[in-house]
């Protein structure tokens, strides 16, 4: 079996993925209430991914503001602190690699977490709402803030060397609550049943995003190919129009995922075997014939022969995110065989740690640090 059409370096943006394959944000677990990311098990989870041959790193699911984290132990980019905190990890990485590395900047929403009993009502003076707030709920003068937010938070990405950002637009995380009319129910300007309207906030996030970090880093997007949640929640047809648009606003790098909280587990479905990978595919082609930039599929690849498969239909970058947990080495074992399938069993117990950063449980019940 001929590989190279995966381990062909890629042209995206401004930067170059060593190979077609890309590490999808995972979320690291390794934070702490202020959102620093501790640095012994960021140091071991990415200096693994460096050394296992990735082509492209998209670090795990970031905060942009406090209101808007989605869980405890959640990273941050807030303030100067996170960046250093960033730098310092990246420089350790960096010896072992030349792939780039992303932030992925996110902003929770409805998702969102919070402390206290209950959270606290919406003072619309304030810059932006209570954590847990709905994308219906918050005032127009604060969707405006999300968008400046998120330009703050990419510029100090910048500052702490990541090579771009990805726009966390999947999952039903705020910037995807506005694409969706499953979600966005607003009667205004930034939403409702008109999609252009719906699009509002997400475009001037690119737009602002892209003015903070320039040209010579990558902007890059995490959009739902399908929010599984028929008939008002996005589709194929409607993620392809609105790539097609995000590209022109200049984001260079779409990966396509789907699947919103209620949707169930849409997103890292059960893989038993070859037939059973690459199971957003179908979303991610319909994506990328709509739009020039490039295009990454998630969802289940385990092997070389689905992978080929997606390259040859047009998809430019293979994600992964289950494998890499268990395996951060695979794209190394997969190059020196051919024939060699992810050892990750798609338990997805690496989501549901209680204790300690990301890693495997079946291999490492108890945390590793």
């Amino acid at each position: 079996m001929n590989l190279e059409a995966i381990f062909r370096a890629l042209r995206v943006g401004p930067l170059t993925a060593t190979n077609r394959l890309m590490r999808s944000a995972t979320h690291e677990s390794a934070a702490d209430i202020d959102g620093m990311p501790h640095p012994v098990p960021m140091k071991r989870i990415y200096g693994d991914l460096a050394r296992g041959g990735i082509g492209l790193i998209v670090t795990g699911h970031t905060f942009i503001h406090p209101h808007g984290r989605a869980s405890r132990n959640q990273c941050g980019m807030t303030g100067t602190a996170h960046a250093r905190a960033w730098a310092e990890i990246l420089a350790a990485v960096r010896a072992d690699t030349h792939a780039p590395i992303l932030c992925q900047l996110t902003y929770a929403g409805r998702q969102g977490f919070f402390a206290g009993p209950t959270p606290a009502p919406n003072d619309k003076r304030q810059k932006l709402p209570p954590p847990g707030t709905s994308v219906n709920d918050f005032a127009p003068r604060q969707l405006e803030h999300v968008a400046t937010t998120f330009a703050e938070a990419a510029a100090l990405a910048a500052e702490a060397g990541f090579d771009g950002v990805q726009l966390h637009m999947a999952h039903g995380y705020l910037l995807s609550e506005c694409l969706s009319a499953h979600t966005n129910r607003r009667d205004d300007d930034w939403g409702g049943p008109d999609r252009a309207r719906r699009r509002r906030l997400p475009l001037s996030t690119v737009d602002a995003v892209r003015a903070a970090v320039g040209p010579d880093r990558l902007v890059a997007v995490k959009l739902n190919g399908s929010d599984y949640l028929p008939p008002l929640g996005v589709e194929p047809e409607e993620a392809a129009e609105t790539a097609a648009l995000l590209a022109e606003h200049g984001v260079e790098l779409i990966e396509v995922s789907a699947g919103m909280a209620e949707a169930g587990m849409k997103t890292a479905q059960p893989v038993q075997g070859p037939d059973d990978e690459a199971y957003l595919l179908p979303a991610a082609v319909e994506v990328a014939k709509r739009t020039t930039v490039a295009v990454a599929s998630v969802g289940g690849y385990r092997s070389a022969t689905p992978m080929l498969n997606a390259l040859s239909e047009g998809i430019d970058m293979i994600a992964l995110c289950r494998p890499l947990v268990r395996e951060p080495e695979f794209p190394r074992n997969l190059q020196h065989n051919a024939v060699h399938t992810a050892r990750c069993v798609s338990c997805n117990k690496c989501f549901g740690l209680v204790r300690g950063a990301l890693r495997c449980p079946l291999d490492h019940p108890e945390p590793i640090e």
